[in-house]
């Protein structure tokens, strides 16, 4: 084992989970005392009073907590407890350069045509009706929040939803999955595909959206292949923020049209644009991987 680790695997797992849990009580008792000083909720009353808020400001505020307390904080917990160097082990190298940037920015455009047409597959699937309305209606609920948390009446409301439902989210989840659980499980099972394949699975589980569970379980599965090969957490984010930022962009740009924002959030893609994207995504991610590979010899020369 790597002498920079200080517990063995088993230990690792009982400390990601620890903090986590953790984070999970402090996010609650954070938001228990958020909603009775903000918005004098009784606790019978707390969780109706969040969920139904038409006030941007609690959802965002809420949103905040969980996303600081569930993922940043026991992330770094996790890394500083188990080994010598934290920010090292989540992959936090250098920044990224100015072709690898224009790379990603591509791979995402390409993967969007990708995860769209998986979202219509994802319809497709036969449920029993009963299951069809449940999920119909948490998808609705999901959607009615989205609508309220972003709140896009001006660019400020813009630059903030980037912010909190697209820098924030793609920063936290990142050094959460690919930086913690993807590299755990990874070596909890000795082959990389399987903490991949694992931790996208469980990394679109977390949204709680069926009908968007193949979407972000491809984007998992991408998300976790680009860290491993760059070795560099920044990639994963960036791809991660630029995929919520253009769905906050198009919802943005729909809503100055008078339009219901939550249409984009619904809307899937012809299957011929999965293939397509399909195509152009196997190029651009060979050119990145030469790209990256040029960017780290070129940087172990230097030194």
């Amino acid at each position: 084992m790597d002498e920079q680790f200080k517990y063995s695997t088993g230990m690792q797992v009982t400390f990601l989970f620890l903090y986590v849990g953790l984070g999970f009580a402090t996010a609650g008792a954070c938001t228990i005392l958020f909603s009775k000083l903000y918005l004098g909720a009784t606790q019978d009353t707390m969780t109706s009073a969040i969920i139904h808020s038409k006030d941007p400001f609690v959802l965002r505020v809420v949103q905040v907590i969980n996303v600081l307390f569930v993922m940043v904080l026991p992330s770094i917990f996790f890394s500083r407890t188990i080994h010598n160097k934290p920010f090292q082990y989540l992959k936090f190298s250098s920044v990224i350069s100015g072709k690898q940037f224009f790379l990603l920015v591509s791979i995402v455009l390409a993967a969007l045509m990708v995860s769209g047409s998986l979202g219509m597959l994802n319809e497709k699937i036969p449920l029993p009706a009963d299951w069809v309305s449940y999920f119909k209606e948490m998808e609705e609920n999901y959607n009615k929040q989205v609508s309220v948390i972003t709140n896009l009446n001006s660019i400020s409301d813009y630059l903030a939803a980037l912010i909190v439902l697209g820098l924030l989210p793609a920063l936290a989840e990142e050094m959460l999955f690919r930086g913690c659980l993807q590299q755990l499980l990874s070596g909890i099972f000795r082959q990389v595909w399987i903490g991949i394949i694992l931790t996208s699975i469980l990394f679109s589980i977390m949204h709680l959206s069926f009908y968007g569970f193949m979407p972000r379980l491809f984007l998992g599965l991408l998300l976790g292949y680009v860290f491993f090969k760059s070795g560099n957490i920044w990639h994963s984010i960036a791809i991660h923020f630029l995929n919520n930022a253009f769905a906050l962009t198009q919802m943005y740009a729909v809503s100055l049209h008078g339009q219901p924002e939550t249409e984009v959030l619904q809307e899937n893609l012809p299957l011929y644009y999965g293939f397509v994207g399909s195509v152009l995504l196997f190029f651009l991610i060979k050119l990145f991987n030469r790209e990256t590979e040029l960017v780290i010899s070129t940087r172990y020369l230097r030194n």
